[in-house]
């Protein structure tokens, strides 16, 4: 982990949560160590120029010397853990080696009493000792993050001047003792304390930034896991769309399919009955389409039956509905039009296929259409509106092929131009009867 950032030394899935929580221990115990020694400067120059003109500055210099070698080394070490972070196995040595320092220190502070300190100087030993309660005291809060480290700076602090208090060997000296002993008690009890306190928050803080990590990285996979169903769904909705369309469609034409065709019919028919509207069917049947199949083979005849229904639906209205009903068989929905309009459009679209000239074929090929017209009438369902333009298209094949035959309600057949109307008999005698007197001009 040498050279890394905090953030590469805290991440989930590097350091374990114990090992993250003795990191930010050993983290915030050097940053304070450093704060701790920053500030020292002041106390141990003020003690030396304090006892300097009593003991000598000679003296009061090598004192200050030794304790200020002590506190740069251990600035310089404290130093270097964020720009270097040790790796999880280096983090006891780090402890280890900066409670070393501490120890240390802690006895540069105590051995004062032997630098400044001259015997039979009450006064004097007075203010070391004030100053060795003061630097003892506030390293306690510095140094809580470890409670050893307390134990050993405050131990060596004291120490010393609890050995000259004991070679004194008087009332005062012994009370002196007595008074530092429980001060170092108190002292290590307040370090136990704000150790506790601290760990709790540490702990606290690491569960939450490592919840919270583990929180982003749920919250990015649920952002990838919903990017995935957003294209899955797209995915399935374009399958859909398309097994929608196949299910409507035609695969050879493109145009609707007999299913959609009846279910249109069905449709109209109920806004036809509520509102009282006309609509017209038209059918249409190639003439001699199996000769056609006969003699070019089903891949012509195919791309006849293709060309037809691109013919008949750049005719027809957006509103009208058109598809095949079988083989060569198609039907046309034409909404809001009557019979009249109808067979208009009817001649229309026979005039146009019979003009058509099909590519299909090597040679110049007349393809003609008959078609059957049948406008709605109350009462009608799917299946006898489509018989009746059946019977229309049967009497267009019957009267000789390439013609636009329209059923309408009449007794008797009527001759109109090139189109002829004319009534569905009840029974099939009656039908023949009709069929043999109906006749058409082209």
């Amino acid at each position: 982990m040498g050279g890394g950032s905090m953030s590469d030394a805290l991440s989930v899935g590097v350091l374990t949560h114990r090992e993250e929580v003795f990191f930010e221990q050993l983290r915030v115990y050097l940053a304070r160590t450093r704060t701790a020694i920053l500030s020292a400067p002041l106390a141990w120059a003020l003690l030396a120029y304090i006892h300097g003109a009593n003991v000598g500055y000679g003296a009061a210099l090598t004192w200050v010397a030794s304790i200020a070698a002590i506190d740069a080394v251990a600035l310089i070490i404290s130093s270097r853990f964020e720009n270097n972070l040790p790796r999880p196995e280096r983090y006891a040595f780090w402890r280890y080696r900066q409670h070393f320092l501490h120890a240390i220190a802690g006895l540069a502070w105590g051995f004062s009493v032997f630098f400044f300190v001259r015997p039979g100087d009450v006064v004097a030993e007075l203010v070391t000792y004030v100053f060795l309660v003061a630097v003892s005291a506030s390293c306690v809060t510095a140094l809580s993050p470890f409670r050893t480290a307390v134990l050993l700076f405050t131990v060596g602090v004291w120490i010393p001047p609890m050995v000259m208090m004991g070679m004194a060997g008087d009332v005062l000296h012994w009370q002196l003792l007595l008074g530092a002993m429980a001060l170092l008690g108190v002292q290590n009890l307040f370090a136990w304390l704000a150790n506790r306190q601290l760990l709790e928050g540490i702990e606290q803080a690491v569960s939450n930034r490592r919840l919270n990590e583990a929180l982003l990285l749920t919250r990015d996979e649920l952002h990838r896991a919903n990017r995935d169903l957003e294209a899955k769904n797209r995915e399935l909705t374009g399958m859909t769309q398309r097994l929608r369309e196949l299910a409507m469609h035609d695969d050879l034409t493109g145009s609707f399919n007999r299913r959609y065709l009846i279910s249109q019919i069905e449709e109209e028919i109920a806004v036809c009955a509520r509102h009282g509207l006309v609509a017209t069917l038209l059918m249409l049947d190639l003439d001699h389409f199996k000769k056609i199949n006969d003699e070019y083979g089903h891949l012509p005849g195919d791309a006849v039956l293709r060309e037809v229904t691109e013919i008949v639906q750049s005719t027809l209205r957006d509103s009208d509905v058109f598809a095949r009903y079988g083989g060569e068989e198609f039907v046309a929905i034409l909404r809001m039009t009557g019979s009249d309009e109808a067979k208009a459009l009817a001649e229309r679209l026979r005039h146009k296929i019979a003009l058509h000239v099909f590519q299909v074929f090597p040679e110049r090929r007349q393809i003609t259409v008959s078609i059957g017209v049948a406008e709605y009438q109350i009462g009608d369902s799917a299946d006898t509106w489509l018989e009746r333009a059946d019977s229309a298209l049967y009497q267009a094949k019957a009267s000789g092929r390439d013609r636009v035959m329209v059923y309408a309600q009449l007794s008797l057949p009527v001759q109109s131009g090139s189109v002829i109307s004319f009534a569905r008999r009840a029974s099939s005698a009656e039908d023949s009867e009709a069929a043999g007197r109906v006749t058409g001009t082209e």
